[in-house]
């Protein structure tokens, strides 16, 4: 096998030197987590042959699509190839080049879960969204990824199958070893049972086991002392065992790989709160609060991924990013299809909507990038949708769509309505408001509607999986103070350069359609601007 190089930063490094039974990393966007669990994960792998290790996340679909593909290049990147060195989910390559099971074998139907490689050891994909996947379980480690978004009873529940056999491996210090790693974009909720991590950190110690196993790695590569090496060979196996590692890193130490451009972009699509949290790493929570203060993932969030066709297409990345509305099980064809749509300079953004009853649900979102146009909007929603029997659909604007344009004949809206008619579709435009209202009046009605006290207005869902931006935009939306009337959506993200996905126009694109349909519960109390009157 042909053995490639795989640099690592300073953090990486002390990481994978510690290789302590216990480790906890929290890192910032970017530093390159992956490649950390791809080193770890792959030597695992080889020093317990045959042994079945979990790789835990939140999501499933998500792991699928953030998490084993780049894991996948790291592998290929040390010199493992996809179906030669391992195979993901069921295959007839282990039997057919004799590789062994692990000895913790999980039952057939859960080899679609699994992936195994061809020293016999196997990591199991298990999420907590999908209990499926670590039903009978039974492991000799865990590794988790985003461990933040896991609540801690569940993680602690989880930690239970860490039962793995003594047998074979329990002279190892990565037998039963628990990884967990995150950012720390915390809101409170999630950053209580987290951080308590560092309690257990044993700094002393790690700092001793890199030192000596840095020692040993010049003894052994310099041919020194026998003696010396056989006794520190003993040693660091009996100080890891017992070592709880905790690491905090910034994502300026992945410069090299990331390059000033890319600090430079976050700095100014940020505000300098969130780039301290999320690149610099620094300790600062979250401010509760904001636009939508009431937002809960919870009670107002949800999945709804259709894993008999995950699971179909057999781990074809490709296959699972180009999924339709057959993927949702949320998508109904028999209701009405309802879409809000914002416009933009550099993004513009659609919310898809459905309504049930008292229940209001954001199914999906899409959008546009700089080099787009509103046709390919168009196209995004056509294709995600072609198989809906009915091609008929609401939809709802920003008022700015319908006003002139230097370079056209036709609005924003008048364009868009006729991209989609082009498609095949039955447009109902909705343009019953003529100027956007105050913030004040959005931010009361949300209120209402996320509170869930007044029978009055909806129960608000959103599909995580498929609006995963516009839930960031309005987690990240914050609030101030008008100047002339009560509380404002702050909207200064749109303005900084960079990534728009994250700033507040998919929040606005939630917000129109939210607003035109429910506002005229909020009468007795919406004071209109004069704009509004007019």
């Amino acid at each position: 096998m042909k053995v490639n190089e795989f640099r690592l930063n300073k953090t990486q490094m002390s990481f994978q030197l510690a290789d302590a039974n216990e480790m906890y990393l929290f890192c910032g966007r970017g530093f390159g987590k992956t490649k950390i669990l791809a080193a770890y994960e792959a030597r695992n792998m080889h020093s317990m042959p045959r042994c079945s290790r979990m790789l835990l996340g939140p999501n499933y679909r998500k792991m699928l699509t953030d998490l084993i593909p780049p894991l996948v290049k790291s592998w290929e990147e040390m010199g493992y190839k996809r179906d030669k060195h391992f195979v993901i989910g069921k295959s007839d390559i282990p039997k057919k080049n004799g590789w062994q099971d692990p000895y913790l074998a999980p039952e057939r139907s859960a080899r679609d879960f699994m992936i195994h490689w061809y020293t016999g050891a196997s990591l199991r994909i298990t999420s907590m969204d999908r209990k499926v996947t670590n039903n009978g379980t039974e492991c000799d480690g865990v590794t988790t990824d985003e461990f933040k978004l896991i609540p801690e009873d569940q993680f602690n529940e989880t930690l239970k199958t860490n039962r793995g056999n003594l047998r074979y491996f329990g002279h190892l210090p990565e037998h039963h070893s628990v990884v967990g790693v995150t950012d720390k974009y915390f809101t409170k909720k999630g950053a209580e049972w987290v951080l308590k991590k560092r309690l257990l950190a044993n700094k002393e110690r790690t700092d001793a086991i890199i030192r000596l196993q840095l020692e040993l790695n010049e003894l052994l590569a310099t041919g020194g002392n026998p003696e010396t090496i056989k006794r520190l060979q003993r040693l660091l196996p009996e100080l890891r065992k017992r070592c709880v590692s905790v690491f905090e890193a910034s994502s300026l130490e992945n410069l090299t790989n990331l390059g000033v451009t890319y600090f430079r972009q976050m700095k100014r699509s940020m505000t300098p709160l969130e780039f301290r949290m999320s690149i610099l790493n620094d300790d600062v929570l979250k401010i509760e609060g904001g636009f939508y203060p009431l937002l809960d993932q919870d009670r107002h969030g949800y999945f709804a991924t259709d894993y008999g066709k995950v699971d179909n297409a057999r781990f074809d990345f490709e296959k699972i990013e180009k999924r339709d509305c057959e993927w949702d099980t949320d998508y109904r064809h028999e209701l009405p299809l309802e879409i809000s749509v914002d416009w933009g300079g550099s993004i513009n953004t659609m919310v898809v909507c459905q309504e049930s009853g008292n229940m209001f649900k954001c199914i999906n979102e899409f959008y546009t990038n700089d080099a787009e146009t509103m046709h390919a909007l168009a196209v995004k929603f056509n294709a995600y949708y072609a198989t809906r029997p009915d091609k008929s659909v609401t939809m709802y604007y920003d008022p700015y769509g319908n006003n002139s344009r230097p370079d056209s004949k036709e609005t924003y809206a008048q364009e868009f309505v006729r991209n989609l008619r082009e498609l095949g579709w039955k447009v109902d435009l909705k343009d019953n408001i003529s100027t956007n209202p105050h913030y004040h009046d959005k931010h009361l009605l949300w209120q209402k509607i996320l509170s869930e006290e007044d029978p009055r207005y909806p129960r608000f869902k959103m599909n995580r999986d498929n609006c995963e931006y516009t839930w960031i935009s309005m987690l990240k939306a914050p609030l101030k103070q008008g100047l002339k009337s009560g509380f404002e959506k702050d909207k200064g993200s749109e303005k900084r350069k960079g990534d728009q996905r994250e700033a507040t126009h998919l929040s606005d694109a939630i917000d129109i359609i939210i607003y035109a349909k429910y506002f005229n519960k909020l009468s007795s109390i919406i004071h209109w601007s004069e704009n509004a009157i007019a």
